[in-house]
């Protein structure tokens, strides 16, 4: 029998609500879902010392605490590219412009129907973790004893549009298994750093850690929203020391990953812009489909390049048929003249990873 589908489980939540007996209610209802409850405070210098001392997955804001408003909070956690939802019973109309995107759950409210509210951020697809079916190939090609031995330490992660993942000179607490979306490995000066690698369903973030480095030598940022599935270092490490069968199947994919930088160092020095932008294009389809959300000023600042250059390549290989641009897309028409377009830049490290996954 197949367990309810559960976006929420071993996700940690902050709440911020200065309703004493609303947040009890709204913890208690979450901790039986399986989330783990951060807080909750009832005012926004409580809730931003929470942000800053804690890792929090998503956040349910009460709009006003007792006369104060809540977007201190909201900023905040902007900043760090996690999601929040609103939850008031005022008029919407005095979220600021700038967060009128984010989703607003109308008081009153009963508890135990918050995870349909908060579900809807998440989308379809969860299970209790001894069910997954996961979306991530790397997670799926090990053996399947260590993937039960891992399966207990696993969470969902949303991956929210430029999400830091890991940051230079840190350690790394937790690998990311990406089921969707795209992130981005980048090295350099945090004013402009450049992008060496890309990170989808095939692998994992946090790679470096494996390789006994005690912190990560990368910043890696979310560049396509998605869900990932989420596991502690400290058991990720264990149950490959028990494992050495799926140790070899990371190493692998290690190898595979540090071809496709060594693909990307290549191409950056050797090639001209449209065939780097038919590159990058393809990389993000095999993670994300033909239909990418994508805008050239993103593209121009993960390639360290004008944007104006990368307007011009994106007119070239329109104009060769491979692709189609609209306001905030970029549609893949036709991937073999695209994969023309990108020569031997393209195919290298990806034919290396079906060979050895």
């Amino acid at each position: 029998m197949r367990t309810r589908p559960n976006p929420l489980n071993r996700l940690r939540i902050l709440i911020v609500e200065d309703d004493y007996l609303l947040a009890g209610d709204m913890a208690s209802a979450l901790r039986q879902l399986g989330a783990e409850v951060i807080g909750p405070a009832r005012s926004a210098a409580q809730a931003l010392e929470l942000v800053d001392s804690s890792s929090v997955d998503l956040a349910v804001l009460d709009i006003n605490l007792a006369g104060e408003l809540v977007f201190s909070v909201a900023e905040r956690l902007a900043e760090q590219g996690t999601p929040f939802v609103f939850s008031t019973g005022y008029d919407p109309g005095v979220i600021p412009a700038s967060m009128q995107g984010a989703p607003v759950i109308t008081k009153p409210f009963r508890a135990e129907n918050l995870s349909r509210h908060l579900g809807k951020i998440f989308g379809g697809r969860s299970e209790e973790p001894d069910a997954w079916n996961t979306g991530n190939r790397l997670l799926a090609s090990l053996p399947p004893d260590a993937l039960a031995d891992l399966r207990p330490h696993m969470a969902l992660v949303p991956l929210t549009l430029r999400k830091g993942l890991t940051q230079v000179n840190h350690p790394v607490e937790r690998a990311l298994f990406p089921e969707t979306g795209i992130c981005s490995v980048l090295i350099g000066p945090a004013s402009a750093p450049v992008e060496i690698g890309q990170i989808g369903r095939e692998g994992m973030v946090g790679h470096s850690m494996l390789l006994g480095a005690s912190r990560s030598p990368y910043h890696t940022i979310v560049v396509a929203e998605g869900m990932a599935v989420g596991i502690a270092m400290e058991p990720l490490r264990a149950t490959l020391l028990r494992h050495p069968e799926a140790l070899s199947v990371f190493l692998r994919y290690v190898h595979v990953l540090s071809l496709q930088t060594s693909c990307s160092a290549a191409c950056s020095a050797a090639e001209k812009l449209e065939q780097r932008v038919a590159r990058w294009l393809l990389m993000c389809s095999d993670r994300a489909g033909d239909r990418l959300p994508l805008v050239h000023e993103r593209i121009s600042l993960l390639l360290h390049v004008r944007r104006a250059g990368v307007t011009t390549a994106i007119h070239i290989l329109e104009g060769q048929g491979a692709i189609r641009a609209t306001r905030g897309e970029i549609v893949i028409t036709d991937r073999k003249k695209l994969q023309q377009l990108a020569g031997w830049s393209y195919g290298i490290a990806e034919a290396e990873y079906e060979q050895l996954m």
